[in-house]
């Protein structure tokens, strides 16, 4: 849970966080910053100012009561609810122990499950990280899953990220698919030939450029990955190193 006093809307925003989150990456009382739409509602980033330290997640805010609406604590005593309480007090242990029992196997999957399975969040993407596995899409022109298989680039692989960030500004109205789709693989050509040291026109690999998807709600990442493609491997040919500086 969020407390966002100063955005306009209810301060509670609560947000459920995806599976595959690193534990304890969120402390309370920790100053953090979302983007996302307007009052926090649908898929949105938190992030704090430490480096590496952005989940994604989805987002929702509890309606503000009413004018004149009596809060929990001014509402007036009703005999009715001694039932009610009587009913918590024979199920709440119970259900609060469910609660914690559940939270608990979630932690415990959210811990366990990216470190067993070497599995990044979009939103974790950087140079240099190098990815496999058959999601991919390569030469395609699909849409990226938010997780990915990520490997030492000395092991087999199929993608090696070379760029990753902010590549428009925020306040940008949406320019066009066309416009967006050229202006990513000018980023993205440009990028490579800082990274692997010579131009992509006469380089071994190929350039995928994935764009927003999100645009409405802020989204302005751009990612932009090399792999080899090659007749027989159209989508990828496994390689065991890195492209960064190797002017291949």
């Amino acid at each position: 849970m969020l407390d966002t006093p100063c955005d306009g809307y209810p301060s509670g925003l609560k947000v459920r966080l995806a599976w595959w989150a690193e534990p304890a990456m969120l402390v309370p009382g920790e100053n953090v910053t979302f983007y996302g739409r307007p009052g926090g509602a649908g898929r949105l980033l938190v992030s704090t100012s430490a480096p590496g330290k952005a989940l994604v997640g989805t987002g929702r805010r509890w309606p503000a009561p009413l004018p004149g609406w009596a809060t929990l604590q001014d509402a007036s005593y009703q005999p009715g609810s001694q039932r009610a309480g009587q009913r918590y007090l024979r199920w709440g242990p119970l259900a609060i122990f469910s609660l914690g029992l559940a939270a608990a196997v979630v932690a415990t999957l959210i811990g366990t499950v990216p470190s067993l399975t070497g599995h990044v969040s979009w939103w974790q993407l950087r140079p240099g990280v190098c990815l496999t596995g058959s999601n991919l899409d390569l030469g395609g022109g699909g849409t990226w899953p938010l997780w990915l298989k990520a490997v030492p680039c000395t092991n087999q692989h199929l993608a090696e990220v070379f760029f990753a960030g902010n590549a428009w500004p925020q306040p940008m109205a949406y320019p066009g698919d066309y416009v967006v789709g050229d202006q990513s693989y000018a980023r993205c050509r440009s990028a490579f030939r800082a990274y692997d040291g010579i131009g992509n026109p006469i380089s071994e690999f190929s350039i995928l450029s994935v764009s927003p998807d999100d645009w409405a709600s802020g989204d302005r990442k751009l990612v932009c990955a090399a792999y080899e493609s090659t007749p027989q491997n159209p989508e990828g040919t496994p390689v065991d190193y890195s492209i960064y500086g190797s002017h291949i």
